[in-house]
């Protein structure tokens, strides 16, 4: 019975994680390496050991053991726990990034600086013979490099991009979950999609976000290749003493090109289209997310091969005509056929690559050129057409399924890769996708780069630069990938938890003590402050200098009554002369003071004098319901006055006096008891009256 027959039902999924049956049976596979810490179950199952838990003990090892660092080296982005970690004074991490990108011709080194962003150096180095990845001298030539622009493993951190044909990018929908379970639901929906044996293969992936749909289901963004090809890249880079931080692959490093608000024209759904030496990439972007992927057969190599196969033409000889076989005279030169150059020779594939490159791509001239005849750029699109053709077609095909699987059409489409240099070409593909093409220069979206670079580099360093601002623990990185991410974070927490205990344990024996000694010393404190306020108070008053106190305060209330009452009158006097309009005249003014109290003050009253309270336990008497308490008068005011102007304006002229009386604030209840005209000598009249004013 095979393992997939076993891969049923739920609980013999579970039961075959727990067993570690599958790491198991690929850990056996011929050739294959041996089963690692990875391949021992999954860390969701496995039973974490002190040794886990603690991996300074774990690197002592036993008496006698020995560690090898070139076969087992660190990871880029791994950190030790929190007391083997250096001490850093400083800011944390590196302050440079560093992208590398190796193709078959080409290494392009593209340097970052982490606090700004800002690009500070680009270069680009030819490959000779000899210095490609998995040969004898690459690993010289890429510490050359490196030291040419002033890299150290040191002081920078180096990511670069894996080219291989094996690499499969792919958008999964999974369960909303977290943590382990999340990694278990992306690791077997995968499985069940690739079927691919967890020891030959490496798989990360990255949690795009909820799905456009609203099911609450999450888009995670997975990346499967071989593990031999990452081994061989790291090894590389190990070799030339500078190890590596990442491996990612190039349409997630796009991705955080577009997540870093990249300056291009808007779009809803964009098709970067990335053309290298030997393979193409078709990534479909939102600006927030990589939505699909594919690798395409079509790349830069067919373009140079229908180039070769031009100039091979050329050089193949005509048929011969009759008049061909007439044998020419003796000292006449033999005809040259019509449309027939004589100095056309076949080229390589290199040599057809150089020309293309000097043709399209403005490169130097190569020593080829002098032995074919030339070719214009519009002439050199033409020869090439199949191939920018075979290239549309295959991306049309692409976009085409993708509308046909989510009903959605792309808006813009980006071009990346060194053969767009030539704009020729540019808008070719893109005339016949039927699009508006926009360069997907990364050069440009950087800041302070485009002082740096050559105009002619700018597009062959979109890989180099994208790589340089990927982040550690952000994305795709086959070298630190979810699995050591899942143990690095369980140990983290574990340490967290076990220092937090210790740490609280410690804080709440010191808290008890600082509570008691504080609470103590609050009491004596608050004794002190109680002593100092009964001292503050002075001497305790008996009746003798209580009665005193209040005579005095009775006798400065009375004070203040008299002064009130001899003030009475001129402040009345000023009151009426305010409310009085301009045609009214004052012409009398009495002031009738209210009688004094029969009853001195601290007396008890008698019944039925106004304004004093009744006898004890009489109740005092109340206004009738709804009717207002009068105001307590002060004294009442009779004046005599003439209205004067116009006939007809007296009664207005006394009523708006009447009026003002009211309003005042010192007078209430002005009532006229007696009012009439009277003639003036002059044979005028005007309007005489009095009146009584309360005072309040």
């Amino acid at each position: 019975m095979n393992l997939k027959d076993r891969l049923t039902s739920t609980e013999n999924l579970l039961r075959t994680i727990r067993g570690g049956q599958a790491s198991a049976r690929d850990s056996q596979s011929p050739g294959g390496p041996p089963a690692t810490a990875s391949t021992k179950g999954s860390i969701w199952t496995r039973p974490l050991s002190l040794r886990a838990l603690l991996p300074g003990r774990e690197r002592r090892g036993a008496p006698g053991e020995t560690t090898n660092a070139a076969t087992n080296p660190p990871s880029g982005g791994a950190a030790g726990s929190f007391w083997t970690r250096p001490l850093r004074l400083g800011g944390k991490g590196k302050p440079l990034s560093v992208g590398v990108s190796v193709c078959a011709q080409t290494l392009c080194v593209a340097v970052v600086r982490k606090s700004s962003g800002e690009l500070t150096a680009t270069r680009r180095f030819p490959i000779g013979p000899g210095q490609a990845p998995g040969e004898k001298r690459h690993a010289a030539f890429l510490r050359q490099c490196l030291n040419e622009v002033g890299v150290t493993a040191v002081g920078a951190d180096l990511w670069t991009v894996l080219r291989s044909t094996d690499l499969d990018l792919n958008v999964v929908t999974v369960p909303k979950l977290s943590g382990a379970k999340l990694d278990a639901a992306v690791y077997w929906t995968l499985q069940r999609e690739k079927k691919f044996a967890d020891a030959e293969y490496v798989l990360d992936y990255l949690v795009l976000g909820p799905t456009d749909d609203g099911s609450g289901r999450l888009d995670a963004l997975t990346c499967l290749t071989r593990k031999q090809d990452v081994e061989t890249l790291r090894a590389g880079f190990l070799a030339a003493g500078a190890p590596l931080s990442g491996i990612t692959a190039i349409p997630n490093a796009f991705l955080g090109m577009y997540r870093r608000g990249a300056a291009l024209p808007e779009f809803t759904l964009a098709a970067n289209i990335h053309v290298e030496t030997d393979f193409s990439t078709i990534g479909l972007y939102t600006g927030d997310r990589l939505v699909f992927s594919r690798f395409i057969r079509s790349s830069g190599a067919s373009m140079v091969e229908a180039l070769a196969d031009h100039y091979q033409r050329l050089a193949r000889p005509n048929p011969a005509t009759v008049d061909d076989l007439e044998l020419p005279l003796p000292g006449d030169e033999p005809a040259t056929p019509e449309g027939r150059d004589s100095a056309a020779e076949p080229l390589t594939t290199e040599e057809a690559r150089a020309m293309l490159r000097h043709v399209l791509l403005g490169g130097p001239r190569p020593d080829c050129a002098d032995k074919v005849p030339t070719v214009t750029p519009a002439e050199c699109v033409d020869i090439i057409a199949p191939a920018i053709e075979r290239l549309a077609r295959q991306v049309e095909r692409t976009l085409d399924y993708y509308a046909g699987a989510k009903q959605v059409r792309c808006d813009a489409l980006h071009l990346s890769g060194e053969i767009f240099s030539s704009g020729a070409i540019a808008q070719t593909l893109a005339g016949q996708l039927g699009f508006t093409p926009t360069l997907f220069d990364t050069v440009a979206m950087t800041p302070g780069g485009g002082a740096l670079t050559p105009e002619a580099d700018h597009m062959i360093l979109a890989p180099a630069i994208a790589a340089a601002y990927s982040q550690t623990g952000r994305g795709i990185n086959l070298l630190d990938t979810y699995t050591t991410r899942t143990e690095r974070e369980a140990r983290r927490t574990a340490t967290s938890r076990m220092l937090m205990g210790l740490a609280g344990c410690m804080a709440l024996l010191g808290c008890v003590g600082f509570l008691m000694e504080n609470t103590n010393r609050d009491k004596r404190a608050q004794l002190e402050r109680v002593k100092q306020d009964i001292a503050a108070l002075g001497p305790t008053l008996d009746d003798s200098t209580v009665r005193a106190k209040a005579e005095a305060y009775r006798d400065r209330q009375q004070a203040l009554r008299e002064a009130a009452s001899r003030l009475l009158a001129p402040a009345a006097l000023v009151e009426i002369g305010n409310c009085a309009p301009e045609n009214v005249r004052i012409i009398s003014f009495t002031a009738e003071y209210p009688p004094p109290s029969t009853t001195s003050p601290g007396q008890p009253g008698q019944p039925g004098q106004p304004g004093q309270p009744g006898q004890p336990g009489q109740p005092t008497p109340q206004p009738a319901a709804g009717a207002k308490a009068a105001p307590k008068s002060n004294g009442v005011i009779s004046i005599e006055g003439v209205v004067s102007g116009d006939q007809a304006e007296f009664d207005a002229g006394l009523a708006r006096f009447i009026l003002s009386l009211q309003a005042s604030p010192m007078f209430f209840m002005p009532v006229v008891n007696e009012s009439g005209l009277k003639d003036l000598s002059d044979g005028g009249q005007v309007l005489a009256f009095s009146m009584h004013i309360g005072v309040k």
